[in-house]
């Protein structure tokens, strides 16, 4: 610190480029301190949550966990397969995001199994595809999506409809009919929100910039530093000290305890801002999420300090002192008295709320009530952040003392400082820690050349109760509706699994039912391959209660479930009875040689042409390489089902190469001569 009266006096010297770096730090930090005192507009949750449909909408980018729609890109009907589909793709985040983790039809939360949305009433009519934007997963072109291009091959074309480096989200609705449009679609097609892990940051804890330093971060810190310097930054690396961010990360990684148990990160968060934002807009909410400050350091450099006590470093003294002006931090009716966060809940599928108020009582005690006033925090996910957040706030809006102080050249020292300890018995200030609210330097004055604002400090504001000062998080709430009656499960009365053939050969079916059922409940019923994530469902005969499956795998192990539905036109039951553990098997099944339709070898590869047979539970086909097929070795093995199928695999010379198909049960057809080199 000794050294930094020199730097300074050297940079305002020399001018040129040090002394314009030294002049944007401190324009970026002014315009900071005017944005908190007019609080700029930015998208709230709610914006980002609701689909923005205009020409010239503004380009979003996220970090952190956020919750978000986007901007709509396409928006068309069109007729794939016979039936009428609707294409609507949104513009999720510029720069890629890291995944996609959960989604929305307007306020119902789904489930996918792969594009299909597997949750009534938008189970088969609607589809769901993703594109995160990132050029490492080969996603860059946001724009190129294959369901999108097959249906619209005259008017989104690859190349020209890119959305170079934008996650998007495609969604695809099918068409009803007109009596169940107010089921499926009582609105119009239905909002897409999904809940992002946003844009990759670089951490230089772990080094150099590079891509094995980059990835996804919830930490603040982290997230300020790619807002001023990464791919969409307005500063250079180079501009920033990087020592005083990797200290600011650590310090949001700080583990703090929680009521409920455990730990939580010191200042965590996400968000969302506009492209064309006024970056000290974005900077006061990432900066209000982690009681963060922007200085400049003696190199001319821009620093980061998060909200955390850490005590004085320098004392002001009467002898330091050239003028002293100040006094009570504020006037009766300047205090505030009650500050109510704001912040968004994930318990409540990341919706903006407040969190329990936080209240001065030495100030309640000494003034009376006043007007509660609410701390926006929307870079906040965690309600017992945003109380500890306004257990800071409220201390530095309600201190002890506020003065002016004129200072010798030793103020210098305190540029980089976020504290300082004033002793200065004449007005009763007993070695008080106070924070320093603005620093100015004026190199023309000898007598007082550093003129700082000191604002009294509470270390108490920064100690932390968990149980007694964390409050209660808004809690999920329970959906209740009077009008549905407990359905109980059906009693399955058999099972049974019988010969089936296909193509002349053989297979196997499973036939179930249930008992008999009151006419007010319509049954239903579904199968699948054991332990797989998809069940399929099937036609149930109302008057007996049967079902049977289609022809099965032979060889495979099968489960089905039988349930009880009130609705004529739903597939799902709310509980079901299921039989697990059913065998299919059916011996005999034999399958025909593949037919080879073409064979060639270029002196480094064989290429292979040809038909398997599809029937008997067909599985896969492999290719051997020997003299003959008794010592001949496997190569390749393709689970193809095409009509016909090209396999290709490296030449050995002078060898003969044989193919053999093989179905479920294990069964294998001949073997047949393709070619030999």
């Amino acid at each position: 610190m000794a050294t930094v009266a020199t730097a300074i006096g050297a940079i305002l010297a020399a001018g040129g480029i040090g002394a314009a770096l030294l002049r944007t730090a401190f324009s970026l930090l002014l315009n900071y301190a005017i944005s908190k005192l007019f609080p700029p507009k930015g998208p709230t949750p709610q914006d980002v949550q609701s689909e923005i449909r205009q020409s010239n909408a503004p380009r979003l980018r996220h970090y952190g966990r956020v919750r978000t729609a986007g901007v709509v890109m396409f928006w068309d009907w069109t007729t794939v397969g016979g039936k009428r589909w609707l294409y609507k793709l949104l513009a999720v985040s510029t720069g890629g995001i890291e995944s996609f983790d959960r989604y929305w039809l307007n306020e119902t939360e789904v489930t996918l199994d792969g594009y299909a949305v597997q949750t009534e009433p938008w189970n088969g009519p609607v589809e769901i595809w993703t594109r995160r934007g990132r050029p490492d997963v080969n996603e860059r072109q946001g724009g190129w999506l294959w369901a999108l291009n097959y249906a619209f091959p005259d008017n989104w074309i690859l190349g020209i409809h890119r959305l170079e480096g934008v996650a998007t989200i495609l969604g695809r609705f099918r068409a009803v009919k007109g009596e169940n449009i107010s089921d499926v679609y009582p609105g119009g097609e239905p909002k897409m929100t999904a809940l992002i892990k946003g844009c990759r940051v670089y951490d230089p804890r772990l080094g150099t910039k590079s891509a094995a330093t980059i990835g996804f971060s919830e930490n603040v810190a982290l997230q300020i530093l790619d807002l001023l310097t990464g791919d969409f930054g307005r500063i250079a690396l180079a501009d920033i000290d990087l020592n005083a961010f990797i200290a600011a990360a650590n310090d949001c990684d700080d583990a703090v305890p929680l009521k409920t148990g455990g730990t939580a990160p010191r200042y965590y968060g996400g968000g969302s801002y506009q492209l064309n934002e006024p970056l000290k807009d974005v900077l006061r909410r990432m900066l209000d999420a982690c009681g963060g400050q922007l200085y400049r350091t003696g190199g001319g450099q821009i620093g980061l300090r998060v909200g955390k006590w850490r005590g004085p470093n320098y004392t002001i003294t009467e002898d330091k002192i050239i003028a002293l002006e100040g006094g009570a931090g504020n006037g009766e009716f300047d205090r505030v008295t009650t500050l109510v966060p704001r912040y968004v809940a994930p318990e409540i599928d990341y919706q903006e709320t407040s969190a329990d108020p936080w209240e001065d009582s030495v100030q309640l005690a000494l003034i009376g009530e006043a007007e509660p006033k609410e701390f926006d925090l929307p870079w906040v996910q965690h309600h017992g952040q945003a109380r500890r957040l306004a257990k800071i706030k409220l201390a530095k809006l309600n201190p002890k003392w506020r003065f002016t102080v004129k200072l010798r050249f030793w103020g210098l020292l305190l540029l980089e400082e976020e504290l300082v300890t004033l002793d200065f018995p004449l007005r009763g200030i007993n070695n008080e820690p106070f924070w320093i609210d603005s620093f100015a330097f004026d190199p023309a004055s000898e007598d007082a050349p550093v003129t700082v604002r000191l604002v009294h400090a509470d270390p108490s504001s920064f100690d932390w109760d968990a149980v007694n000062e964390e409050g209660e998080a808004p809690k999920i709430p329970e959906d209740v509706n009077p009008e549905i009656v407990p359905v109980p499960a059906p009693i399955i009365t058999s099972v049974t699994v019988e010969q089936r053939t296909f193509n002349e050969f053989g297979s196997g079916a499973v036939i179930v039912a249930v008992a008999a059922v009151d006419d007010s409940y319509r049954v239903v019923g579904e199968y699948r391959i054991q332990g797989s994530a998809s069940w399929f469902p099937l036609s149930v005969d109302q008057a007996s209660g049967q079902m049977e499956t289609p022809i099965l795998i032979d060889g495979a192990t099968y489960e089905i479930r039988m349930g009880y539905s009130q609705s004529q036109l739903s597939n799902a039951a709310a509980v079901y009875s299921t039989v697990s553990d059913i065998e299919v098997s059916v011996t005999g099944a034999t399958l025909a040689a593949p037919v080879v339709v073409s064979a060639s070898s270029d002196g480094s590869t064989v290429t292979i042409q040809f038909s398997p047979d599809l029937g008997a539970n067909y599985w896969r086909t492999r290719v051997y390489v020997g003299s003959s097929f008794a010592d001949a070795t496997l190569v390749e093995t393709t689970y193809s089902t095409a009509e016909t199928v090209t396999v290709t695999t490296p030449e050995i010379t002078g060898s003969s190469y044989w193919l053999q198909s093989e179905n479920y049960a294990q069964n294998t057809s001949a073997e047949v001569l393709a070619i030999t080199t």
